[in-house]
């Protein structure tokens, strides 16, 4: 049997939604439609731990455009290199995804480099 994690704070109530943990509600914001939809809807809007994951899930998901954007045109010059590339980072995102949710289920504000000082910034915004 499971034991629930002593980090697990106060659900979050709104109106027709079910209660959900702020913990659930972090994890659900890296991924990208929760994230945008916490940061929308009341009460998760005014929740600064779910804030602040779904801004980092989303300046995250900017910068990764960002950079495949950049690979895909490098790989019209440098074709295999930029494959090998391509695998490497998508490993290396998927590691960092599973790294924010867990992160976000013990109910930690787990900050990424450069942008997790501009989310928490964000966060702390009304």
């Amino acid at each position: 049997m499971a034991a629930v994690p002593a980090q697990v704070k106060h659900p979050v109530r709104s109106a027709g939604i079910p209660a959900l943990p702020e913990n659930v509600a972090g994890m659900l914001a890296y991924f990208v439609l929760p994230a945008i939809v916490f940061l929308i809807l009341e009460p998760f809007r005014r929740n600064r731990f779910i804030r602040f994951h779904s801004l980092q899930c989303l300046f995250t998901v900017s910068i990764l455009l960002v950079v495949h954007l950049v690979l895909v045109l490098v790989a019209k010059v440098l074709p295999i290199f930029t494959l090998l590339l391509l695998g490497i980072l998508a490993l290396a995102e998927f590691t960092l995804w599973l790294l924010l949710l867990f992160k976000a289920y013990q109910h930690k504000m787990f900050k990424l480099p450069f942008v997790g000082d501009t989310a928490e910034k964000w966060a702390e915004r009304n």
